[in-house]
C-alpha cells in the first residue's frame, strides 16, 4: 500500500477505490451494491491484518463524503479508529513527529464519521479526460509546499507513455519525473545528465518475476474538476525523446504490466512528490 502523506486517502490503495466507487456511483448503483463489488474486489486487502481496518477507513470516508454511509461500514471504521488505528505502526516507522500528523489524521476522521453526514451528492457524468500530452514531452510544474526545501521549486517530468482506461474513457500520460529541483523553469539541457526520482521499492510476491527493484514511472490520473485545473499548471518546456533513459535498477514484470508504474491523482501530486523525495530510497548516494 503505497503511501504519500498522513491523511486517510493520500495512498495508492485509497485513490483506486475511490476511482472505483465514483465509476460505480455515477452507474446510478445502490450503496449495498458498490459495497458488495468492492469489497470482492479487494478482498485479499480487507482479510490483510494491517491493511484490512485502513480498507474500512478509505470507505467509510467516501461514503460520508458522498452522504451514503452505511452503519456497517461506519462501526468497521470506528472500531479501528477508536483504538488509535496505526499510529504506533507509523510512530516506529517513521518517528512520532511524522505519527503524530497521523494521529491527527485519523482523529479528523474519527470526527468526521460521528458528525451527520452530508446530503446524498448528486453527481453527473463528465466528459473523460484525454490527455493532450505526446511521448517526449517535458514538462515543468511548480510544487506547492511549505517545507522550505519545496517551496517555490520547478519538477520536471518527461512522458513515457499513456494509460487508458476502458470503464471510463480516461487517457493519462505516464512519466519519469527528474531528480533535481529547480529555482526556475529548467531547460532540456539541464536535465540530460539528471536521474529519475523513485517511486517505490517494488517486490512482486505473486507474480512470475520476484526480482526486486524500484518503480521510476508514475502515472498522473486526472478525472476531477480540480485535477483538470491542475493539469493546467504544469508548463511545456519541450519535446525531447533521448531524455526517456530506462534506469538499471528499475523493476518490471511483462507478467504483471500493470504494476510497473506507479498512481498519483494530480490532485495530490504536492504531497506525492514531497513525500517520496523525503524517503530514504532517494536520499542521495
Amino acid at each position: 500500500m503505497g503511501t504519500f502523506g498522513y491523511g486517510i486517502m493520500e495512498n495508492d490503495t485509497a485513490s483506486d477505490i475511490a476511482g472505483i466507487f465514483k465509476k460505480l456511483y455515477m452507474d446510478k448503483l445502490e450503496i449495498e451494491e458498490i459495497e458488495e463489488k468492492i469489497e470482492k474486489m479487494y478482498r485479499r486487502t480487507i482479510e490483510d491484518e494491517e491493511e484490512g481496518p485502513l480498507f474500512w477507513c478509505f470507505l467509510s470516508d467516501l461514503e460520508w463524503k458522498y452522504g451514503v454511509l452505511t452503519e456497517r461500514v461506519k462501526e468497521k471504521a470506528l472500531k479501528f479508529l477508536e483504538t488509535g488505528g496505526d499510529v504506533e505502526v507509523w510512530k516506529e516507522d517513521l518517528g512520532e513527529h511524522e505519527a503524530n500528523k497521523r494521529k491527527k489524521a485519523l482523529e479528523k476522521l474519527e470526527k468526521e464519521l460521528k458528525s451527520p453526514q452530508p446530503k446524498k451528492k448528486v453527481v453527473r457524468k463528465r466528459k473523460p479526460y484525454m490527455t493532450d500530452w505526446e511521448i517526449g514531452d517535458v514538462y515543468a510544474y511548480k510544487l506547492e509546499s511549505e517545507e522550505e526545501k519545496f517551496k517555490d521549486k520547478y519538477i520536471a517530468c518527461v512522458m513515457v507513455g499513456h494509460q487508458i482506461y476502458e470503464d471510463n474513457g480516461q487517457d493519462c500520460a505516464i512519466v519519469y519525473v527528474f531528480y533535481d529541483l529547480f529555482d526556475e523553469l529548467p531547460k532540456l539541457e539541464e536535465l540530460r545528465k539528471d536521474k529519475y526520482l523513485r517511486m517505490t521499492c517494488w517486490y512482486n510476491k505473486y507474480g512470475k518475476n520476484d526480482k526486486s527493484g524500484y518503480l521510476y514511472k508514475l502515472l498522473v490520473y486526472v478525472e476531477s474538476k480540480k485535477g483538470k485545473e491542475k493539469i493546467k499548471e504544469f508548463i511545456k518546456i519541450g519535446n525531447d525523446k533521448s531524455l526517456i533513459r530506462i534506469p538499471e535498477d528499475e523493476y518490471y514484470d511483462s507478467w504483471f504490466d500493470t504494476n510497473n508504474r506507479e498512481l498519483c491523482w494530480v490532485d495530490f501530486l504536492d504531497n506525492y512528490i514531497v513525500w517520496e523525495y523525503n524517503r530514504d530510497y532517494n536520499k542521495k548516494e
